[in-house]
């Protein structure tokens, strides 16, 4: 769905950075609070990189390759080229 909204941007229009909070249940080693990961995109002028915050983010090895992915996918649609000031 995404892939289709950013296809259809008008011509010289770029993705600068991209941003995605995730939330999930505790774990059963940690405090009993929600988690939460913010991952972002950003460039200083020599390509986009990822930006990861998180207290605690607990995942198991299965689940790794799911969350690459996203990472991936965000990097995918971020424009190698850093937007110029105005």
């Amino acid at each position: 769905m995404l892939d289709d909204a950013l296809r259809k941007l008008p011509k010289g229009v770029r993705v600068f950075q991209v941003s995605v909070s995730l939330v999930q249940e505790p774990d059963s080693c940690g405090p009993a609070l929600m988690q939460e990961i913010k991952i972002s995109t950003d460039d200083a002028g020599a390509g986009p990189f990822v930006v990861i915050e998180t207290e605690r983010w607990a995942i198991d090895k299965e689940d790794l390759d799911p969350l690459r992915d996203v990472i991936a996918a965000m990097l995918a649609h971020t424009d190698e080229r850093p937007c110029e000031p105005s």
